[in-house]
């Protein structure tokens, strides 16, 4: 029996406002189309003709399980524009913040696919983790997505000073959510049957797939944190991406597990090693330039391309993301899905609402 159904654009299970089309035929999907996302900003054409300061607000509030992610980028670029060096202290505090941001993102991602196949357990105890982090984040930056801590030329943190003891604090969170992360990957095996579906190959793309989890969990390597493209204070931090070939659902739920072990263990390694201390930025000194910077977000690369006048103000805005690839590797990989697991494999391939919008081919379905 053949039939079509839409999905959102307001689903309680995929909690971002998306709008999918799909052809079934005896249950299992035969065609799989993405819609228009519900969002009103056009990338980064909404930056042209902010200052440098509205466009870091900006900026930071893009995305809140990239915030942080999105200020770095953002940051890189007006550094790189106007030559602003970030000392070591801060360098690590900004990496330490994109750690548990990309730790509470996965856990969020992660908790809706356990709420939707009713793993209670492993939902409220993802759920408490994710409020343990946005907790902690909260006291040393004064919001629980770090919103305006990550400025040019370094950080900004409510209790200047007091950085090495919080960062010592981590401690007792990071343990836990290293051991629940055992729990949850043999959980995850134990239930593999609903997640061995909506296998993505990437013979499909035209070129290197962008850096993502969920090409990382097709076997592609890249990773900006590691190798060439590592910066900031991930160039002296060792580690490879993780990786798995499957490409299914359950590689990609196994992919974000294993994200949130190696940011444990980035964390740990710059806690443990020697802080220096963090001096407050200095002023900028605005002049007529460009520049360019990215990091990689707990969905995947973020670049932004800025042009700057003599004032501050911004002439130009680029912002490239990887979600445009990662929703069309969606739309490549979910055909052939059983309904009733349907869910589980779009929510792990962490596409992004916001990104859908601005940067991907779109259908009015």
């Amino acid at each position: 029996m053949r039939e079509q159904l839409k999905l959102g654009p307001f689903d309680p299970a995929l909690r971002q406002p998306m709008y999918f089309g799909l052809e079934l035929n005896n249950g299992n999907v035969e065609a799989f189309h993405a819609g228009r996302a519900v969002m009103g900003f056009n990338g980064g054409e909404v930056f042209n003709g902010l200052t440098v300061e509205e466009g870091l607000l900006l900026a930071g509030r893009v995305c809140a399980r990239s915030s942080t992610a999105h200020a770095i980028a953002y940051c890189r670029a007006i550094e790189d524009a106007l030559g602003i060096d970030v000392d070591d202290g801060a360098g690590v505090l900004r990496v330490v913040l994109a750690e548990l941001e990309r730790i509470a993102a996965h856990l969020e991602v992660l908790a809706d696919i356990a709420r939707y196949v009713e793993d209670s357990l492993t939902f409220v105890s993802m759920v408490r983790c994710t409020r343990k982090i946005r907790k902690v984040v909260s006291d040393a930056a004064g919001h629980p997505f770090a919103a305006g801590a990550v400025v040019p030329g370094g950080v900004s943190m409510v209790s200047p000073g007091d950085e090495k003891a919080w960062l010592k604090g981590l401690e007792k969170l990071l343990s836990k959510v290293s051991r629940d992360c055992g729990i949850w990957e043999r959980k995850v095996h134990l239930q593999r049957r609903r997640y061995c579906w909506s296998e993505l190959d990437l013979s499909f793309m035209h070129g290197e797939p962008p850096s993502a989890p969920a090409f990382r969990a097709s076997g592609s390597d890249c990773d900006l944190r590691y190798g060439r493209s590592a910066y900031g204070c991930y160039e002296r931090l060792s580690g490879k991406p993780c990786l798995r070939n499957g490409g299914q659902t359950i590689d990609r739920i196994l992919v974000l597990l294993g994200e949130i072990r190696n940011s444990v263990k980035l964390i740990r390694k710059l806690s443990a090693g020697k802080v220096t201390e963090i001096e407050p930025p200095s002023e900028i000194k605005i002049k007529s330039s460009e520049g360019t910077g990215y990091s990689e977000g707990p969905h995947g690369a973020i670049e932004y391309f800025l042009s700057i006048d003599s004032k501050g103000g911004i002439v130009q805005c680029g912002l490239k993301t990887a979600s445009a690839d990662t929703l069309n590797a969606m739309v490549s990989a979910l055909p052939g899905t059983p309904y009733d697991y349907l869910i589980p494999s779009i929510l792990s391939f962490c596409a992004c609402a916001y990104c859908m919008d601005h940067s991907s081919e779109r259908h009015d379905l």
